[in-house]
């Protein structure tokens, strides 16, 4: 397992109170629930199921099927599959009137929330508030975030596979936090390029919500400079190094 210290990487000027650790992890150390962490939170921890939002395990979700999802803030563990071409993001704080963590999950498909229009308006607004009212609800400067996900099966050519998608994504996702923080959040990192047994793409992430750990289930990259963390105003600079 790879680990990932936010604050590392984090372009706010003040100390946080906490971090995110994103830790990748090979999908062939999930198999047969060998890893204890992740079977737990599967087992204890809330579905952000974004392909059927009806039957997540979440109440109160805002969101679209199969266009966004935003999970609702509290303080249970949580979970959502099969990031595709999607990216996600997860933001924590520390609750002010108890001291628990609290967090939220997102699942959103860069196609349809990067391109101006009412879609991308409405993930905009909702996302915004999600993130206000984490603020709101939390201790000063305890809030933090992180984000992931993405896919590019070819490994390059990114022309191929909404590259315009995935970049217009991560810059949004830049543009929101800095306007709702303050600051921009890492993305832990870039897209997946290498199949995992299963011959997909896909990534799964489990958020460990009591001491901020999110396990991100991928392939290694063969180019590991897509495994490598970057704050989405350095987007292009990434560019260059995936090739």
């Amino acid at each position: 397992m790879e680990e990932f210290n936010q604050n590392k990487f984090s372009n706010r000027s003040f100390e946080t109170i906490g971090t995110i650790k994103g830790i990748l992890v090979s999908p062939a150390e999930t198999y047969g629930g060998q890893h204890k962490i992740i079977s737990e939170i599967k087992a204890q921890g809330e579905h952000l199921d974004f392909y059927q939002i009806q039957m997540t395990s979440f109440e109160g979700v805002r969101g679209f099927e199969n266009v966004y999802s935003i999970s609702p803030i509290d303080s249970r563990d949580k979970y959502s599959l099969s990031y595709r071409n999607c990216t996600g993001m997860v933001f924590s704080g520390i609750d002010k009137n108890t001291g628990e963590k609290i967090s939220f999950i997102t699942h959103q498909n860069p196609h349809e929330v990067s391109r101006r229009g009412a879609t991308a308006d409405k993930f905009i607004q909702d996302l915004s508030l999600t993130i206000e009212e984490l603020i709101e609800k939390s201790k000063p400067n305890s809030v933090n975030g992180l984000g992931f996900g993405g896919n590019n099966p070819h490994g390059g050519g990114f022309e191929e596979m909404g590259f315009e998608d995935y970049i217009n994504s991560v810059e949004l996702i830049g543009e929101v936090c800095k306007k709702k923080l303050g600051f921009e959040i890492p993305m832990r990192t870039g897209p997946a390029t290498t199949p995992n047994p299963k011959g997909n793409w896909d990534t799964d992430v489990f958020f460990r919500n009591g001491n901020g750990e999110l396990y991100i289930v991928r392939e290694k990259s063969k180019n590991p400079s897509l495994d490598e963390q970057y704050l989405p105003s350095q987007i292009w600079e990434q560019v260059e190094k995936w090739g």
